[in-house]
């Protein structure tokens, strides 16, 4: 902290406005109010949680931010039948700019309210895996200013081709920058032999992705993006979720999301 003179006031002085003001004038400029003397001067928590060989208190926060977006977003169920398919519908972008250093820590979180419509006849309803029929909503960054889009580390491409099959998805341990959401609740329902498909009304969707920066970077952009429909599989020796193909020109299966909200932390260790 700087040294703060006070050479102004005396003991005894008749103190007047004009000294007053010149003498915090000084305090401010020895030791601005901002956020950086702030933390650095202040006792808390984190000061006394220290360690014995270092004493440095760890982790710390870098950065938080939160996004909302109110516009409303519809994804329809996959209707092309090659490679690469129907590109899906971005639900939420965010242009930002975040440098981060070897080893800071990120987590990024979204909260998706949406709600499912289709009916109990057209396909992929009917079909042998129509009870676990799910949407991916997929995390992406922008490393480069205008730069492409990309999955973020640890999550796959969802149109991966899957030999020796012919079929595209991609493998359950390679989704971990993304969330699910079951296109449709199926019951079987008695003593008809009848399956029952119930849309769910409106309701919420989370997901979560955590990464620690093997090296420096910077981040552009940040979206979440919908593709589906998908069914799990058992494909080669994995299991894996397929993207299926909704009737050319199809739009009974889809999925809206009215509002979507993106939280970013960036941590780092000191």
């Amino acid at each position: 902290m700087s040294i703060i003179s006070n050479s102004i006031i005396k003991r005894g002085d008749k103190l007047t406005s004009s000294q007053l003001n010149a003498e915090f004038t000084s305090v401010n400029t020895g030791f601005p109010m901002n956020k950086n003397n702030l933390a650095n001067e202040s006792l808390d928590l984190p000061v006394f949680d220290t360690n014995n060989t270092s004493g440095k208190s760890g982790i710390i926060l870098k950065q938080m931010d939160m996004y909302t977006n109110g516009s409303s977003a519809t994804a329809y169920a996959n209707t092309a039948t090659t490679y690469p398919f129907t590109s899906g519908t971005v639900i939420h972008t965010e242009t930002v700019l975040y440098t981060c250093e070897q080893n800071d820590m990120l987590r990024i979180y979204w909260n998706l309210s949406l709600q499912t419509f289709g009916d109990s006849s057209t396909y992929p309803i009917g079909s042998a895996g129509d009870k676990a029929l799910c949407w991916v909503f997929l995390l992406e960054w922008q490393l480069s200013s205008g730069g492409a889009w990309t999955q973020v580390p640890n999550q796959g491409n969802v149109i991966t081709s899957l030999p020796p099959t012919g079929l595209y998805g991609n493998n359950v341990l390679l989704l971990y920058g993304c969330s699910l959401e079951s296109h449709v609740n199926t019951y079987y329902q008695s003593p008809s032999p009848s399956d029952v498909h119930l849309y769910v009304p409106k309701h919420n969707n989370y997901g979560q992705w955590y990464y620690k920066v093997p090296s420096a970077q910077t981040i552009y952009g940040l979206r979440i993006r919908c593709m589906g429909l998908y069914a799990p599989q058992y494909v080669g020796t994995n299991n894996a979720i397929v993207l299926l193909i909704a009737p050319s020109g199809s739009t009974t299966h889809y999925v809206t999301v009215d509002k979507s909200e993106l939280g970013f932390i960036q941590m780092r260790d000191r």
